[in-house]
């Protein structure tokens, strides 16, 4: 299992962005970065990640915690929306953040508008209440 990459990462995010633009044309899409301390990722809105995730979820974080002593830091992607911070991407790396007490930096993609997406139909609930 292959982790993903800074520059996987930022084409992925460049790829999300693209597809969000046709989705929602009328929209434009400003990326920040921040840093998402224990207080943040608690209200991050978490999406269901897919079942072969899941199944891998174990395997995935073990192997982010190892890497994480050879300085990886790949962020995780959020589209910032009139609810709260939807999880695009990076699902097994917010949840060993959130698992170690670690910040993790984060591309969060803020639309120009407010509007209820799509990817808001996935959320199955914040970090705090599914992660005790």
């Amino acid at each position: 299992m292959a982790l993903v990459t800074l520059k996987e990462q930022e084409k992925l995010t460049q790829r999300i962005t693209e597809y969000m633009k046709k989705l929602y044309p009328n929209i434009s899409f400003e990326k920040k970065e921040e840093i998402f301390d224990r207080t943040k990722q608690a209200e991050v809105l978490y999406t269901y990640a897919g079942e072969e995730s899941e199944v891998e979820a174990e395997d995935k974080i073990r192997e982010i915690s190892k890497a994480l002593k050879h300085g990886y830091d790949t962020p995780i992607l959020l589209l910032r929306t009139k609810r709260g911070d939807v999880l695009l991407d990076g699902h097994r790396r917010l949840k060993t953040a959130w698992e170690f007490g670690l910040q993790w930096k984060a591309i969060v993609l803020v639309p120009s508008e407010d509007r209820e997406f799509g990817i808001e139909k996935h959320i199955i609930g914040k970090v705090r209440e599914l992660w005790k």
